[in-house]
């Protein structure tokens, strides 16, 4: 006779995780929601990319030049299939991006309560829900969310030993962004460390190579190179002279803003924390992603954008919490300590506490609103504008030269010359000429582009900085129209008819 174990039942601590699972998660969504209206000048690269994609005219962002001006080939691809099916594919990007980032705080929220406890995971997710810089992120139809929950995603399965999944995310994610490569040398460097099977680590090595090869492939035949060319010219163009500055404006984010008495608190609790870590197994793979992400990003002096700093926050604020449950650990050895908490002290303790985080987030978040609004406003008053007068007053077949390419190439749908060479290889040899700046009057006078956009008054000081090349200039360019909105002004100059 054959018998039937019956199911086994839920208990009631499983279905209080769910619930905090379910209450993070919709919290998460919620807060990221409103920050949907405002774009990042950025993600509308990648828009266009997918605009050609599915208009027929091939994965380019100038119909014709063949050329990986983007970093994320998944997320253009992701979003070229919605786009095929007939949805608003940047919606649909953004809303995909809300709900990676919140699950995010889930998985961290349940990595750190099995490293810690259920207090200092609650304490580090209420920060993380309310990160500016996710918030923003988030929403601003880049590609951030999804790389931030799919790289912690590869270290929780690294943890859990889903070593078949964590392979198949993890090829996947090099395809997101390529610096997803860092976190796949942290499994390969915990896999010897953890001393597993050398063999069995090589099958999963191949097995990512495996998913991204389909890629590579299709990218060397098409492009010339799996490498995007965004990831050259950004390394020549924008690479910076000033020591250590990805780390100093790391610092200006985190901790300078909450001025010096709060930057050195934070810079205490991160380090008790970060110690704390490596006595805690489970968190010494986010420590180490951390480290080489950071460390990486610094000596190559490039990436100095928002989207590039947002991954952090997470793993930032978990470990200042960390530290700071260490610290009331050791107070709570103090006899006054232990008075305090036997007493009613203790609840105004509590409720000074939780004021605190109230205020903070409240300032968190309104910090965040207000340079969402200014993207906004950038798009609506300089952005949709500029592309309108351009495709009002100028032929299709017209040329337009510009540094924030984005919203304007969105806009305008006219041919870019990409000043910083992203998108534009012949520009980025130009650029070769003037390392870590951009050559745009070597490439006024090469291309004679029928639109200049310049940042007024600092980009004619600074790109024309000689008598000749002023003179130049005015021989040869006129303007026409200025646009401002949030104290920046871009004027317009179109090419003298010859």
């Amino acid at each position: 006779m054959i018998t039937v174990d019956p199911p086994s039942k839920i208990t009631k601590k499983q279905i209080n995780g769910k619930i905090e699972y379910a209450a993070i998660f919709v919290v998460g969504i919620l807060l990221r929601l409103p920050f949907m209206v405002s774009t990042v000048d950025d993600a509308f690269i990648t828009f266009r990319y997918v605009r050609n994609i599915i208009s027929g005219n091939g994965f380019v962002f100038n119909p014709g030049e063949l050329i990986l001006g983007t970093t994320t080939p998944l997320y253009t691809l992701y979003l070229a299939a919605w786009g095929k099916l007939g949805f608003d594919f940047i919606t649909v990007g953004k809303l995909t991006n809300i709900l990676a980032d919140s699950a995010s705080c889930v998985l961290l929220f349940v990595v750190v309560r099995r490293a810690t406890n259920r207090l200092v995971a609650w304490t580090a997710v209420l920060l993380i829900l309310s990160s500016p810089y996710n918030l923003q992120y988030s929403a601003s139809g880049m590609e951030t969310g999804i790389y931030t929950f799919m790289l912690l995603l590869i270290l929780y399965l690294y943890g859990a030993k889903r070593w078949n999944w964590m392979a198949l995310v993890g090829g996947l994610l090099v395809l997101v962004r390529p610096d997803g490569l860092l976190v796949l040398i942290v499994m390969g460097l915990f896999w010897l460390i953890d001393r597993q099977d050398l063999k069995s680590g090589m099958k999963y090595a191949a097995l990512m190579i495996l998913v991204t090869l389909p890629w590579i492939l299709f990218a060397t035949w098409y492009f010339g190179s799996p490498i995007p060319h965004s990831v050259t010219a950004k390394s020549l163009t924008y690479r910076t002279s000033v020591p250590l500055h990805w780390l100093q404006i790391l610092w200006h984010v985190f901790a300078q803003r909450g001025g010096t008495g709060g930057a050195l608190l934070i810079t205490a609790l991160l380090g008790t924390g970060i110690v704390s870590t490596l006595t805690r197994q489970a968190l010494r793979p986010y420590l180490a992603w951390l480290l080489l992400y950071v460390g990486t990003f610094t000596f190559f002096q490039s990436g100095r954008f928002g989207w590039y700093y947002a991954p952090l926050m997470p793993l930032l604020f978990t470990f200042v919490v960390i530290g700071g449950y260490e610290w009331f650990r050791q107070m709570m050895r103090l006899p006054a300590m232990t008075t305090i908490m036997q007493s009613n002290l203790r609840t105004l303790l509590a409720g000074a506490l939780i004021l605190s985080y109230m205020g903070a987030t409240g300032i968190a978040v309104s910090g965040a609103w207000q340079v969402a609004n200014k993207e906004v406003a950038q798009e609506k008053l300089m952005w949709q504008p500029i592309g309108q007068w351009i495709q009002d007053n100028t032929m299709p077949e017209a040329t337009v030269a510009i540094e924030s390419i984005g919203g304007v190439g969105w806009y305008s749908e006219r041919y870019i010359w990409d000043e910083g060479g992203l998108v534009s290889e012949k520009v980025y040899e130009l650029n070769q000429e003037t390392p870590g700046n951009i050559n745009v009057f070597g490439l006024l006078q090469t291309y004679r582009p029928a639109i200049y956009i310049a940042w007024d008054p600092w980009e004619l000081e600074t790109r024309f900085d000689t008598p000749e090349a002023q003179t130049w200039f005015a021989a040869n360019y006129k303007p026409v129209e200025s646009y401002t909105a949030v104290g920046k002004t871009w004027t317009l100059f179109q090419l003298r008819e010859e």
